[in-house]
């Protein structure tokens, strides 16, 4: 269907990414790439959600467990493990101006709009979350990108 201006957009190009436990939805705007898993480059003393850098592209690419930035665990990378590139925001995207995060296995593409999500009071309560839902029969987290970003940029 064809939108003209003015018009409300029925629905959102969306990724569902697979984490350990858990699931996140991101607009498809955000999601700059997915990779195979490499295991990053570890960097001493940094938190336990820093897996650590990867090159990428001709860049140091941080990458993170977005389980463990909320306080849950990340048991291990599965076979199929991937790297989901995701570009920074907001008004860190000069220090970070893209990061990886780890997910258990390719995301889903989804189109999101009123028919498919609904709300899950029942979901991860951290500061980093902005909502949890429940689309497409599954619940899944959507995260404030900006305070993730925020987050990750203190560290690189």
């Amino acid at each position: 269907m064809k939108q003209g201006a003015g018009e409300v957009v029925g629905r959102v190009r969306s990724t569902i990414i697979p984490l350990d436990g858990m699931e996140l939805l991101l607009p498809n705007a955000v999601v700059a790439e997915v990779i195979d898993y490499h295991k990053p480059e570890e960097v001493p003393n940094s938190p336990n959600w820093y897996l650590g850098r990867y090159s990428w592209r001709g860049k140091l690419l941080p990458v993170v467990s977005f389980e463990r930035i909320v306080g849950k665990t990340l048991n291990r990378v599965w076979e199929r493990g991937r790297i989901v590139v995701l570009y920074g925001l907001g008004d860190k995207r000069r220090l970070l101006p893209y990061y990886g995060l780890v997910a258990q296995d390719l995301p889903r593409l989804s189109h999101v709009g009123a028919s498919n999500i609904e709300a899950d009071k029942g979901g991860i309560s951290h500061k980093l979350i902005a909502a949890n839902v429940v689309v497409d029969g599954g619940r899944a987290s959507i995260p404030d990108v900006d305070a993730v970003v925020d987050v990750v940029s203190r560290i690189v």
